[in-house]
């Protein structure tokens, strides 16, 4: 992941299954959400014996006292301060820990989807990682011919994350201001977005991208967040 490693871990909590109640949306507070679903690593087929291998595993952030039980659909949900690079790890009983490396942006929502645990290897290994966040843009978009965009997210001490572009990017504006449809070429500098998409080892490749605002409302250089 191509970031600059500045995170905020703080205030991290230990949530009981299911997690818990905050007072804002993606984004909104600061809180981030890192949520998903073990599968069973054998045939797949639903069996008690697959339920059981999936239900009560411990999912913890590592070297942060944050940590979870997975229900009996292999569901999990951790929330709190944390944000950047970092490493979940998941404890199966009677099984060495296995760990997938993950990035959060501040006040963001990652979901880890379809996990197996390969414990030979030590491995957590998700279908995909989605993500969902907002984000202040620090470059305009270079849409040709491999588009991108560098933006920072809401942290007090920002990462720099790159997005990745394509044709099958959706661009949507929150308060359309009667010109034509935005598009790569609308992306600027000092917008703040809300990016969803899917992580990749070289940033966050873009499904949706969502203008919220258009200009910089803060004073002194700072962003109205």
């Amino acid at each position: 992941m191509r970031v600059v490693l500045a995170a905020v871990l703080a205030c991290a909590m230990v949530l009981p299954l299911g997690g818990c109640a905050t007072d804002g949306g993606v984004g909104g507070t600061g809180i981030s959400t890192l949520q998903g679903n073990l599968v069973d690593s054998g045939s797949g087929a639903a069996s008690a014996s697959a339920a059981a291998r999936v239900e009560g595993v411990l999912v913890r952030l590592q070297g942060f006292p944050i940590q979870t039980l997975t229900g009996p659909d292999g569901w999990f949900r951790l929330e709190g301060q944390f944000s950047g690079p970092l490493t979940v790890e998941f404890v199966a009983p009677q099984e060495a820990p296995t760990a997938v490396p993950v990035f959060v942006p501040a006040g963001g929502e990652v979901t880890l989807v379809n996990v197996r645990l390969d414990h030979g290897l030590r491995q957590a290994r998700p279908e995909r990682i989605d993500i969902d966040f907002e984000a202040i843009a620090i470059t305009d978009a270079v849409c040709e011919p491999a588009g991108f965009l560098m933006v920072r997210d809401r942290s007090l001490d920002p990462h720099e994350i790159r997005i990745a572009l394509s044709g099958a990017t959706k661009i949507e504006e929150d308060n359309p201001t009667g010109e034509k449809s935005p598009n790569c070429q609308t992306l600027r500098a000092q917008f703040t977005l809300r990016i969803q998409g899917t992580e990749t080892e070289g940033g966050i490749a873009a499904s949706r991208i969502r203008i919220i605002r258009r200009t910089p409302l803060g004073r002194g250089g700072q962003f109205g967040l």
